[in-house]
């Protein structure tokens, strides 16, 4: 055997074991992906600071507004929220509420169309005040809704 079929065969079991090595270390390590979650009923005055913006300022929440990752919700005496935070996890927010939303996660199994959800997951910062949440009880996959407090 000549040295440049020696040297060929080394570069292509170099290269296979690269493959390889990227293929296995995607699997089995995907959290999902990043959604938006959904304003579909407002009573009273509701304001929200948008976490991607570079300043920071208060304006007025409005239904049918996406919300994100980061986004501060904050609702006024006699006010209430309800929202759509991900496909089956809905929240209400009462009033004198301040919270952050700290993850929206969706993981789906492929194109699926029935049991298409492996796993929804969110996150919650609350600062202060009441959150009524309601989420389902049948259907595919696992259904997780985190809610952390300042005490």
């Amino acid at each position: 055997m000549d040295d440049s079929s020696k040297y060929r065969r080394t570069l292509l079991a170099l290269a296979a074991a690269v493959n390889l090595l990227l293929i296995l270390s995607g699997c089995g390590r995907d959290g999902g992906r990043e959604v938006q979650g959904n304003v579909l009923s407002l009573r009273g005055t509701v304001t929200f600071e948008d976490g991607k913006e570079g300043t920071r300022h208060q304006q007025p929440l409005m239904i049918g507004s996406k919300l994100s990752v980061d986004d501060r919700l904050e609702t006024s005496p006699n006010s209430v929220a309800s929202l759509l935070l991900i496909p089956g996890i809905f929240i209400q927010i009462g009033a004198g509420t301040e919270m952050v939303i700290e993850e929206l996660r969706v993981q789906k199994q492929g194109d699926a169309m029935v049991n298409a959800m492996k796993s929804r997951l969110a996150t919650l910062h609350l600062h202060r005040g009441v959150i009524y949440a309601s989420l389902p009880s049948v259907g595919s996959g696992t259904c997780e809704l985190n809610l952390q407090t300042y005490r």
